[in-house]
Formats: structure tokens, C-alpha cells, sequence
């Protein structure tokens, strides 16, 4: 099998692993928030600053399930976009799976934040913590930020 071919089939394996754990983060996000959305107490954080504090306090309502809806809707978006993405990359059979291995890489750090801070409100609204764990959430940032010139780099190479 020539060498090409190989990497190519190798992309497509790692795009469809990560699509599946894409999936389960979205599952679990939702499961998350399900089982814990009839133990919340009657106030909970609605607005939570750069520091993780609760800033604006709400009812509890089904607006706490705005958050794992919109992640399904970016999730949804970006499977969209990087299909449509990789469909025009088709001069070359290396790019097109690794813009989608990239773009569910990163997107698996964002549905992390996502969890994170569902997590958070969570705690803060049963008074556990007083805030998010920064060190955590901005590593996620971080990663994401040495991502970008990493599949870069690739493309280049690649090509």
C-alpha cells in the first residue's frame, strides 16, 4: 500500500475516533445536566464572570439547559462546516481529513469548557465552590491556541 494512501486511511480512522468522542462528550454533557437539573436549589447563577463568579442569580428554569443546546448546535455546526470544508479540499486527499481532524480535536476542548462550566454552575448553585478552577479552563484555551499552528505545520508538510 503506498505511503499516501496509508496516511489518508489512517486520517479518516482518527476523524471518525474523534467524532465518536465528540459524541460522547455531547451525551454526557446532556446526561449531566439532566441528572442534575431536579437536585438544583431554587436560585441559580445565570451570568458567571472571567473569574467564575456568579454574577446575575435566576430561578431555576429550563433555561439551564441553554448551554448543553447550544453546544449541540456548535457540535452540529462544525461537523457541517469541516464536511463542507474537506468536500472543496478534494485537489488533495491528505487536507481534507486533517482539517477534519482538527476541527474535532478542538472542538473537543471546547465541549470541555462547556462541561467545565456546566459544572461549575452546578457547584455554585449548591455552594460547594466559589468559582471556576482558572488554572483548568485556561489550559483548555491554551491547548486549543498550540493546535492551530500544529495542524498548520501539518498541512504545510503535507503538502
Amino acid at each position: 500500500m503506498p505511503r499516501k494512501a496509508f496516511e489518508t486511511l489512517l486520517q479518516e480512522k482518527a476523524v471518525s475516533l474523534l467524532l465518536v468522542f465528540n459524541c460522547i462528550l455531547l451525551v454526557a454533557s446532556w446526561v449531566m445536566s439532566i441528572v442534575a437539573y431536579p437536585h438544583l436549589p431554587s436560585a441559580v447563577p445565570r451570568v458567571i464572570d472571567f473569574l467564575g463568579r456568579p454574577r446575575l442569580m435566576g430561578q431555576r428554569s429550563l433555561l439551564f439547559f441553554l448551554s448543553p443546546a447550544l453546544q449541540t448546535g456548535l457540535f452540529t455546526a462544525c461537523v457541517w462546516a469541516s464536511q463542507k470544508i474537506a468536500r472543496r479540499r478534494t485537489e488533495s486527499r491528505f487536507k481534507g481529513p486533517l482539517i477534519q481532524e482538527a476541527a474535532f480535536l478542538m472542538f473537543i476542548f471546547v465541549q470541555l469548557i462547556f462541561i467545565h462550566a456546566r459544572r461549575t454552575v452546578i457547584y455554585l448553585a449548591h455552594g460547594v465552590e466559589k468559582g471556576f478552577n482558572p488554572v483548568y479552563f485556561y489550559a483548555l484555551f491554551l491547548v486549543i491556541l498550540v493546535l492551530i499552528p500544529y495542524f498548520r505545520l501539518r498541512m504545510k508538510l503535507g503538502e
